[in-house]
Order: structure tokens, then sequence, then C-alpha cells
């Protein structure tokens, strides 16, 4: 029997098919939020410790998360080696698809409703 492998997912959050692409790794699958809805959701929990708790205290949580990471120097170097690693990825990508980088640029500030 051969399994049929979809390129397209169902965002929970938005209701909208989009390619996998735009889903975050999850284990052996995806997540099931979109990228934009997975960042409205941390926006919009972000806002409500802003509102609760003030900025400070947020300011002081993510010191103490950052603070955290830099105490275990294998997790820290991990997750700067990836960094850099992605970095390096997009930067090539942006030169070995240039033209097709430049249009998808333009079509989202066109989309934000920004000067092309």
């Amino acid at each position: 029997m051969t399994a049929i492998v979809s390129s397209e997912k169902l965002c929970s959050g938005c209701d909208v098919v989009k390619n996998l692409t735009e889903f975050h790794k999850n284990g052996a699958g995806r997540a099931r939020l979109c990228k934009p809805c997975v960042s409205a959701l941390n926006k919009r929990r972000r806002d409500k410790r802003i509102t609760e708790h003030g900025i400070d205290a947020e300011r002081e949580r993510q010191r103490t998360v950052n603070a955290r990471s830099r105490e275990n120097p294998e997790v820290y170097a991990r997750h700067q080696a990836a960094t850099l690693a992605n970095n390096l990825a997009l930067r090539r990508l942006r030169e070995n698809h240039r033209e097709e980088y430049e249009h998808m640029v333009r079509e989202e500030r066109y989309a934000a409703g920004l000067p092309i």
C-alpha cells in the first residue's frame, strides 16, 4: 500500500490550506498552526502578560529566560550554531534565487500596503 503525501495542510488557527513550509516542524510532522498564526498567538500572550504584570515584569522574565539559556553552554552553543546556519542558508537562497526573492518581497510589500 502506498502512502499519499500531501504538500499542503489546513491551519487550525486561520482555517486556510497552506503549503507545509508555512508550518513549523513538530516531531515527525508539522504544527497545527501556521507560522503567522503562531506569531500572532505569541504576540497576544506577550501583550496579555504586559497588561497583567507590566512591561518591567515582562523584561525581567525575558532576562531570566536568556540567562537560563546562557547557563547551559551546550544548549546556548547549539542555538547559536542553528541561528548562524539558518542565516547562512537564507543568504545563499537569496543569492541563488535573487529574482524570485525580490518578487516575493514586492508581493509582501504590496500586500502590506507599503511602497514597492
